[in-house]
């Protein structure tokens, strides 16, 4: 025979149960019968427990690997790549003679108002420099961007006319 025979379990449990009383169902048990008890929670504790270690085995993975590289290492590839951002920051520039009493607030809005596109804006000593994205932007911008627009006569037009603008919205709102 191919299949090996299982006993029929259920037909000594109905010998030894009464059929019309089911008070006494859990009193015909065998007290020490631990194949017919089952207990659910050792189930849900090995679940419980696979998961846990799990959720150690992937922060054991990310400590480890945030430690693969020491300080100095890290320093030098942050180093690294910071300069490389920043070629590609002044790869295309505009350059301008500067007036040291610009504010950066104040550069950024004329550079608004005369439609430029910049990636970047930094004063140097006596100049600045606009960095921008592309050949094309810089010839464009270059056209543009009047050649003596952050001069000292052009900071004085400029704060004059800020201070109009602000009396005269004070004015407005009184």
């Amino acid at each position: 025979m191919l299949y090996e025979e299982i006993p029929n379990d259920d037909n000594e449990l109905n010998k030894a149960l009464p059929l019309n009383n089911n008070e006494s169902l859990y009193e015909a048990l065998p007290a020490n019968n631990n194949d017919l008890r089952v207990n659910n929670h050792d189930i849900v504790d090995d679940v419980s427990d696979y998961e846990q270690q799990q959720q150690q085995s992937l922060t054991k993975k990310r400590q480890l690997h945030s430690r693969t590289r020491s300080a100095e290492a890290r320093k030098r590839q942050n180093r690294k790549r910071n300069l490389y951002f920043r070629m590609q920051r002044y790869r295309y520039f505009i350059t301008r003679p500067f007036y040291y009493r610009f504010t950066m607030k104040l550069v950024r809005h004329i550079l608004a108002k005369h439609n430029i596109y910049y990636t970047h804006v930094k004063p140097v000593d006596d100049l600045l420099l606009i960095g921008v994205k592309d050949k094309i932007i810089e010839q464009q911008n270059e056209r543009r961007l009047p050649g003596d627009i952050f001069d000292r006569r052009h900071y004085y037009l400029f704060h004059r006319q800020a201070q109009y603008l602000s009396r005269r919205s004070n004015d407005i709102q009184e």
